[in-house]
């Protein structure tokens, strides 16, 4: 059966699921983000929108803190711990990165993939926000065949 979440007033742009399946963070085209736990259906925390830019992508690492990433200019991405203040850091974005138009968080929470409008995804470490890897680019070798 269904379990009916408070809706957002605007559409939704990004959802991801907890790494223990038992959170859902989403975030609505004006930037306000919701963590919800499930199977409840419980609302844990919402965020209205009180950051420059716009937001990305929100999630919850392992520790059990959710984090969200929002585009602040075409230079940089700034992360934050949603619910507290102080727990922030900002990304610098390299010009190869072209437009950043998405973004997901690795299921442990230290690695973020930032999808770019060029075709190419980066891997940043959350912490350094080094890349740290090649990008991968779709249409090429590296985006096409399948890990072994």
């Amino acid at each position: 059966e269904p379990v009916a979440m408070r809706p957002f007033p605007h559409s939704v742009t990004n959802v991801s699921f907890g790494p223990d399946g038992q959170t859902v963070a989403a975030v609505s085209r004006d930037s306000t983000i919701g963590i919800w736990g499930f199977p409840s259906g419980n609302l844990v925390h919402r965020e209205e929108p009180r950051r420059r830019g716009r937001v990305l992508c929100a999630g919850v690492i392992p520790t059990g803190k959710a984090w969200a990433a929002s585009l602040v200019s075409d230079k940089a991405i700034e992360i934050w711990n949603v619910g507290s203040s102080g727990d922030e850091r900002t990304i610098e974005i390299d010009r190869e990165w072209g437009p950043v138009s998405s973004c997901a968080f690795s299921p442990d929470g230290r690695v973020m993939a930032f999808g770019c409008a060029n075709r190419k995804v980066w891997l940043v470490d959350r912490a350094s926000g080094k890349a740290i890897l090649p990008p991968f680019e779709m249409g090429s070798d590296n985006a096409a065949a399948p890990d072994k």
